[in-house]
C-alpha cells in the first residue's frame, strides 16, 4: 500500500499541483486529524491516547477509551489529491508531522515533483 500511495502521489498529486499553479507556485495545504484504532496493548503502547479526568465507577481514567493516531496529510489544493502523509503517536504534535511532509515538495514548487 505504501508503494502504491507514493507512486500515485508522484504521478498525480505533485503533477497536478505543478500544472495548476497560482502566480508560478504550486498550491499545497496541510491538515491533520486523529483516528481511533483497535484497542490493543500494542496500539496503546505505541500510539497512546488522549488523557482525561473522566471518572468511571469511582476511579479516574487517564486515557481515552481507544488508542489515538495522529494523521497529517499534504494535499494538492486545486485537485484535492493527497501528495504525502505522516502518522504516528498521539503525543507528537501535528506540526512535527507536517514539517516532515515539506520534503516531498519540489523547492521550485512551480514545477511539482
Amino acid at each position: 500500500m505504501e508503494w502504491l500511495h507514493l507512486r500515485t502521489a508522484e504521478e498525480w498529486a505533485h503533477r497536478s499541483a505543478g500544472a495548476d499553479c497560482w502566480q508560478g507556485l504550486a498550491l499545497y495545504g496541510v491538515d491533520g486529524t486523529t483516528l481511533r484504532v483497535a484497542d490493543s496493548v500494542e496500539n496503546r503502547d505505541h500510539f497512546g491516547g488522549q488523557e482525561s479526568d473522566r471518572h468511571a465507577g469511582g476511579r479516574a481514567e487517564r486515557q481515552s477509551g481507544y488508542p489515538s493516531v495522529r494523521l497529517v496529510v499534504l494535499m494538492a489544493l486545486r485537485s484535492h489529491l493527497l501528495a504525502a502523509a505522516a502518522f504516528g503517536p498521539y503525543a507528537v504534535d501535528e506540526r512535527a508531522y507536517a514539517a516532515s511532509l515539506w520534503d516531498t515538495v519540489d523547492p521550485e514548487s512551480g514545477r511539482g515533483r
